[in-house]
């Protein structure tokens, strides 16, 4: 199921996959961004970039971010637990 999803909103630097939850089946929408920044120094690791924009597929991990009820979820915690991989073809412009 994970390969039925979608880019819903094309934003500059970001992607918002539109699709279905492999493990429950909710309707989620998951934002992809292009590259992430952290803070600096030795406590933090430096500062960290994204891959280069490529046409190359790669794959991005995902989780389910429902908020449908779970059994044994822990308070103000959201999704099922499932984590996959979807492809996507190219990097967000």
């Amino acid at each position: 199921m994970a390969e039925t999803f979608t880019v819903a909103e094309p934003r500059p630097d970001t992607l918002v996959l539109s699709g279905r939850c492999p493990r429950c089946t909710a309707a989620i929408d998951v934002p992809v961004v292009s590259s992430v920044f952290r803070a600096r120094g030795p406590r933090f690791g430096g500062l960290r970039q994204g891959a280069p924009d490529s046409a190359e597929p790669r794959g991005e991990l995902m989780m389910c971010t429902c908020d449908e009820d779970h059994p044994d979820r822990p308070e103000g915690r959201y999704g099922c637990g499932a984590y996959w991989t979807v492809r996507v073809p190219t990097a967000p412009q």
